[in-house]
């Protein structure tokens, strides 16, 4: 069970689609000529590619980065990338003002 497309299980498949799919919005945002994330306040952006917001969380330690650096990362590792935890969870928060 949970595979799909040869030796690839569904779970990756569907963290690669999602990670796919913030890179096209990046590029897009690109495409209109801004980042879309200066802000004044440095909390809310992606501390790993200053490129987003931090709109995920890491569980259960929390830490916070974009979804598409947490993605990417998850895809080869489930630690965290600040603390070395072992990443039960991702949240995408709601609340991520710029």
């Amino acid at each position: 069970g949970g595979m799909l497309r040869g030796n690839i299980p569904f779970v990756r498949l569907k963290k690669l689609e999602r990670f796919a799919s913030c890179l096209r919005s990046r590029r897009e945002v690109d495409t209109i000529g801004s980042l879309g994330c200066i802000a004044e306040d440095d909390e809310v952006i992606c501390c790993i590619c200053y490129a987003c917001k931090s709109d995920s969380q890491l569980m259960p330690c929390n830490h916070k980065s974009c979804f598409g650096c947490i993605s990417r990362h998850l895809l080869n590792s489930q630690r965290c990338f600040f603390c070395n935890a072992t990443v039960t969870d991702v949240k995408e928060m709601t609340d991520t003002r710029l």
